[in-house]
């Protein structure tokens, strides 16, 4: 993908976020182009989500956004196949509504999920304070000058830009993409959908949906200083969680700050908060997902990896 066609990629990228309906709580979603294309022939975990929640929140009433949205990853997709979605309706209270959404392709199932919504109430209020960077234009202007230029960019970081594409994610330290020591600080990266959008609710919070995997589980690998772009982890999405606590204009600057408190047994952890340019707490995404050594790389009895073969 080019920087200089990511207005009209961030177009065609909504037109792939919405679902068609096809029957009684039943909906389908279109695969990718080649533009949009994450260069591995699977579908993006995100894009998944999104099409799932969208399925929800079209058997939903429009005065209850989502408050959480969860989902299980069973088998990966194709990017160029549609997805179908089947919606049941749970549960629907004075205040709360359930749905569980099952996505279909070649009439197996790859995702199971479940959503809650709300109508807007209030409450006593708390939340973490937004960390402190420079300004997400200043971050991405150099970046896109980078991109420009056609300047070589190492080798994570070039790889994050290009698999985020057409968002615009802008990396506060870049370096930690590409450092090969354990890193335990958080992973912070402003995101922003670079086309203008409503302020419904449903679609703003689907798009922050289709971004929520592009985040929390970087800092699973830069803890131990491994890289899965170049074939040092195995890494795959299993379990997805997205919180939603405050009103969400994804087209505009939100700062993502992410950690992980734990890995092991071929699986990792990470956490992301979600703030919006004033310091609002917006969302809180969780992600497990398989965190193990590839097979050609061993454990010493010391616990350490060995390096890699070649």
């Amino acid at each position: 993908m080019k920087i200089d066609a990511t207005d009209r990629l961030a177009e065609e990228l909504i037109d792939v976020l919405a679902v068609t309906p096809t029957g009684d709580d039943e909906f389908v979603g279109s695969g990718v182009s080649s533009d949009l294309t994450i260069g591995t022939g699977r579908l993006f975990g995100g894009l998944l989500a999104a099409q799932a929640l969208a399925s929800a929140q079209a058997c939903t009433p429009a005065d209850r956004p989502a408050v959480s949205f969860h989902c299980r990853f069973l088998r990966p997709g194709a990017e160029s196949s549609p997805v179908h979605y089947r919606v049941s309706r749970d549960m629907d209270g004075r205040t709360l509504t359930h749905r569980r959404i099952v996505a279909y392709q070649g009439g197996r199932p790859i995702l199971t999920a479940s959503a809650a919504f709300q109508s807007v109430d209030t409450g006593p209020h708390h939340q973490p304070v937004m960390p402190e960077t420079d300004s997400p234009e200043a971050i991405w202007e150099t970046l896109a000058a980078q991109l420009r230029s056609g300047n070589a960019l190492p080798h994570g970081l070039r790889n994050y830009v290009n698999s985020t594409l057409p968002v615009q994610a802008a990396v506060v330290d870049p370096a930690i993409l590409d450092c090969t020591e354990p890193r335990v600080d958080k992973f912070l990266v402003w995101i922003r959908f670079p086309a203008p959008l409503g302020r419904a609710p449903i679609t703003q919070q689907a798009i922050l949906t289709y971004l929520s995997d592009m985040v929390p589980f970087r800092p699973v690998d830069r803890r131990h200083g491994l890289c899965p772009i170049r074939g040092e982890v195995v890494e795959a999405s299993l379990d997805h969680a997205i919180w939603f606590h405050d009103d969400v204009r994804t087209d505009e600057w939100m700062l993502f700050s992410a950690e992980s408190d734990w890995s092991g047994r071929g699986r990792g952890l990470g956490q992301a908060n979600v703030f919006s340019r004033d310091g609002r707490l917006l969302a809180t995404i969780a992600q497990e997902g398989v965190f193990r050594l590839p097979a050609e790389r061993a454990i010493n009895t010391a616990g350490q990896p060995l390096e890699m073969q070649t």
